[in-house]
């Protein structure tokens, strides 16, 4: 899902929208982030206030030998059951 964030650099009076231009309400916080090579990406916590969101899911973890953080492609879990990411 892309969102659009519109802030004059100060908390109050920031927005977050959605593609189709709704206005998330229930922020209570905001973390927008990018790296050296990396995409840009942005953490929105809400209040518990009912909603649906679609998008992709994006799991990255440390790899165990490297550290470097690597996407999840799927996880094998010890019982041999497998989840797909």
């Amino acid at each position: 899902m892309k969102a659009k964030l519109i802030s004059s650099g100060l908390g109050y009076g920031t927005k977050v929208l959605t593609e189709s231009g709704e206005e998330l309400k229930g922020i209570t916080r905001i973390r927008w982030e990018v790296a050296v090579d990396e995409i840009a990406t942005m953490e929105v916590d809400l209040l518990a206030v009912t909603t649906e969101v679609e998008g992709r899911l994006l799991v990255r973890v440390p790899h165990p030998v490297d550290g470097d953080i690597r996407e999840v492609a799927r996880i094998v879990f010890a019982d041999g059951s497998e989840w797909a990411a």
